[in-house]
C-alpha cells in the first residue's frame, strides 16, 4: 500500500515539474515572438554585435602593430558590452536615423554608411570609404547629440579588387549632460567609462 501511494506522489510531483517547464518554455517563446514582432519590451534576446569582415580579418592578422591590435581589442571590448545592452528604441532609433544622415551627407568625400547600430549606451557606424580620409563627427553636432567618438578602426576591404576602398568603423559613446562624465580633469577616461550613459 505505502508503494502505490508513494508511486502516486511521483506521478503527481512529476506531472507538477512537467507543467512548470512548460509554462517556461511557453513565456520564453512568448517574449521571443515579443521580440520579432516588435512589440516594447528591453529584453536581452539581442543579436550579437561582431566586427565586419575587413575588420576581422585585420584585427586577425599577426602582423598587425601593438597599437592596432590594441585599438582591435578596445572595439571588441566595446561589441561584448552592446551586444549585452538593451534597445534603447527612443535613443536608439532617431539617433540611428541622425547618424544614416550625416555618413549620407558625407557621400561626396566618398562615404557610404554599411550599417548603423545603436543599443543603450553605444552607437556603432560601418562605412564604406572610396575616397580616404577621416571620419569625424564635428565637435558641436557631437555635443549636440551627447555622443563622444571613442574609437575608430580602418581596414581595406578584401571582398573586392579595388584597394581603395575602406572598411570604416566609428564607435560612439552616449553621456547624459557632459563628457565630464566621461572624461577626468586631465581629459583621460574615467575608470566608469563603459557604465555611463545608461540612466539618462
Amino acid at each position: 500500500m505505502w508503494n502505490i501511494r508513494r508511486t502516486s506522489r511521483m506521478v503527481v510531483y512529476g506531472s507538477v515539474v512537467l507543467l512548470m517547464l512548460s509554462s517556461l518554455v511557453h513565456a520564453d517563446q512568448r517574449q521571443v515572438t515579443q521580440q520579432i514582432a516588435g512589440e516594447p519590451t528591453r529584453g536581452v534576446l539581442r543579436n550579437a554585435i561582431e566586427l565586419p569582415a575587413p575588420q576581422m580579418a585585420q584585427c586577425g592578422s599577426a602582423q598587425i602593430a601593438d597599437r592596432l591590435r590594441q585599438d582591435c581589442a578596445n572595439v571588441s571590448h566595446v561589441f561584448a558590452l552592446m551586444s549585452a545592452e538593451p534597445r534603447d528604441k527612443a535613443w536608439a532609433g532617431p539617433t540611428e536615423s541622425y547618424l544614416q544622415s550625416w555618413i549620407e551627407g558625407l557621400g561626396s568625400r566618398g562615404f557610404t554608411a554599411r550599417n548603423i547600430e545603436c543599443r543603450l549606451s553605444w552607437c556603432v557606424v560601418e562605412a564604406e570609404s572610396t575616397q580616404g580620409g577621416s571620419l569625424i563627427l564635428n565637435l558641436i553636432e557631437a555635443r549636440n547629440r551627447k555622443l563622444f567618438q571613442s574609437a575608430t578602426l580602418f581596414a581595406p576591404d578584401s571582398s573586392t579588387s579595388d584597394s581603395s576602398i575602406m572598411d570604416i568603423l566609428v564607435v560612439f559613446k552616449r553621456y547624459c549632460k557632459s563628457t565630464r562624465e566621461l572624461l577626468d580633469n586631465d581629459g583621460k577616461i574615467v575608470l566608469d567609462f563603459d557604465s555611463q550613459g545608461k540612466t539618462c
